[in-house]
């Protein structure tokens, strides 16, 4: 390497004929100068991607830089004149059209390899959802899960495996899911269930790390609406009126052997889901308190979502005069074993007509009995935010205003918040077992 004198500074071509450019510089600081160091300069048309410069303290180490850019530089020549003509004539056309959308082909690469080579690997939409399956049938039988919630799981996402098994779950897109829901053509609450399976299979697909990204988070709210909040949708919940409420209460104490006072009492006046009062224990039902409470555990409530359920002046009265004992408030947690009571019972209340066959039809949706006392609640208190918390809903209100109540006024919350035992009862209702 021969230096060349440039005013009284040394300047370097290194390595030889490499257009790469050592020289020597003094160091300035506040106009006062100080030690030199050497500043390595590499062209544009060396580097191939813009000028370079670094300044390092010692020659050495200016060098040892200047000579491992000079060997990347030949590397990247060497690996061009490897590839095959075809491949360099795509990539060229490649390069002109990323430079008119203002793209650089690195971006273009970064943004396609992890999205086109996830880092958990190519996996079928059919053996992701064998394996989340399988998962939960193991714990199911732990204990963890619920039964229905698996079997809820299984059906619908083995529906979403018949239509997208074959496929690998990194090319899910939104249209086609979106496309997929419309062609079943569901109720919209059905569709929503649908939505949610396809949303829990995506979210563990990513924490697999076989998706960068969830494919349904591009859903507009326009288009989750289209899906799922038709006007089939629109219509109020049904609830019971408070002279339905009262006559069902009354049939309950005279039909003490059916054993479902204690059932209608939490369902209708605490707002407790059917599946949370089946697994109920006496010992969760708190009366003996200045402020009477009902104790939903993480293992009765639904999502876990635990909560104490306050008791109202009259659910503690029918309560009150159930008999208590230690077990479960229901002895079967088969649903046919409670509805054949409750069937029987809404006859014994006249809340049924005849059909043409002769056989009793009862007015009774699921979930009358959570939907009236939302309905009703949320009319006497006036806070929605009190109501969804007693429900069992997240911090915001959104579920009970889609869902839970209908349209009730103040003086109907308060009549139905009354119903009370008749004064003169002082039998108690026993339990069946």
């Amino acid at each position: 390497m021969k230096a060349r004198d440039t005013k009284g500074f040394k300047k370097w071509e290194y390595p030889k004929s490499s257009k790469i450019w050592i020289r020597e510089v003094i160091n300035i600081h506040e106009g006062e100068a100080f030690n030199g160091s050497y500043q390595v300069t590499i062209p544009a048309k060396v580097s191939g991607s813009g000028r370079k410069r670094r300044q390092f303290k010692d020659l050495a180490t200016a060098k040892r830089w200047a000579s491992d850019e000079y060997r990347g530089v030949s590397k990247q020549g060497e690996d061009y004149f490897k590839t095959q003509a075809a491949e360099r004539r795509q990539f060229v056309e490649i390069i002109l059209e990323l430079r008119e959308k203002g793209l650089t082909l690195r971006e273009v690469v970064d943004f396609a390899v992890p999205r086109l080579r996830p880092k958990g690997g190519d996996k079928t939409v059919a053996a992701l959802i064998e394996e989340m399956i399988t998962s939960k049938e193991t714990r199911y039988g732990k204990g963890e899960l619920r039964y229905y919630s698996v079997k809820d799981f299984r059906i619908r996402a083995k529906r979403f495996a018949e239509y997208f098994g074959d496929s690998l779950v990194r090319d899910l897109t939104a249209l086609e899911i979106k496309e997929w829901l419309q062609f079943l053509d569901l109720a919209p609450r059905s569709t929503k269930n649908f939505l949610a399976v396809v949303s829990e299979i995506l979210r563990h697909a990513k924490q697999s790390k076989l998706i960068l990204e969830i494919p349904l988070d591009d859903l507009t709210d326009l288009e989750r609406k289209e899906l799922y909040g038709g006007s089939r949708d629109t219509r109020e919940p049904s609830i019971l009126s408070v002279r339905e409420a009262q006559l069902l209460m009354a049939a309950a104490e005279e039909r003490r052997d059916l054993g479902l006072l204690p059932v209608l009492t939490l369902g209708l006046f605490c707002g407790l889901r059917t599946e949370e009062i089946k697994r109920l224990d006496w010992k969760d039902v708190h009366l003996n308190e200045d402020a009477p409470f009902v104790s939903v555990s993480a293992k009765i409530a639904k999502k876990r979502r635990i909560r104490n359920v306050d008791i109202p002046d009259n659910a503690a009265a029918w309560l009150s005069i159930c008999h208590k004992k230690n077990g479960r408030i229901i002895a079967s947690s088969y649903m046919a074993y409670l509805y054949r009571r409750l069937h029987e019972l809404l006859a014994h209340a006249g809340l049924g007509e005849k059909g043409r066959d002769g056989s009793l039809k009862t007015r009774w949706e699921n979930n009358s009995m959570r939907h009236s006392f939302g309905s009703y609640h949320f009319a006497s208190h006036g806070n929605s935010l009190v109501t969804a918390r007693l429900l069992g809903h997240k911090t915001n209100d959104q579920v009970l205003f889609d869902h839970y109540r209908a349209l009730a006024k103040k003086s109907d919350g308060e009549k139905f918040f009354g119903i009370k035992p008749a004064q003169s009862s002082r039998k108690v209702i026993h339990v069946f077992s």
